[in-house]
């Protein structure tokens, strides 16, 4: 599964950037499964020229939507829809979608 999105330059020189993805807790998981409200789970460096924009794929593994069960010691995946965004950082984020994980 891949996040896909447009990063542009807008300013006056050529420079990089650093997009985010972050994924959203997983609905239905048991109250004592700890999850963080935005967890960083893909990211690329990509630079461009003054004014360029570029179409930017971050693909995200099946890791990037499971929690750690203790009580059976493995990794489960929780369907359902989840949030996603995508910026330059936590204090940045640009873009909201959500991804339906089954």
């Amino acid at each position: 599964m891949s996040v896909e999105f447009e990063v542009e330059n807008t300013g006056h020189m050529a420079g990089a950037a650093v997009p985010q993805v972050y994924v959203g807790p997983a609905p239905g998981v048991p109250a004592q499964v700890q999850q963080a409200v935005r967890a960083l789970r893909g990211f690329d460096r990509i630079e461009l020229l003054r004014g360029e924009s570029r179409r930017v794929s971050i693909g995200l593994d099946e890791r990037s939507f499971q929690y750690w069960d203790s009580a059976s010691q493995r990794w489960r995946t929780a369907p359902g829809e989840r949030l996603v965004w995508v910026g330059e950082g936590l204090g940045d984020l640009r873009l909201t979608g959500t991804i339906l994980v089954r």
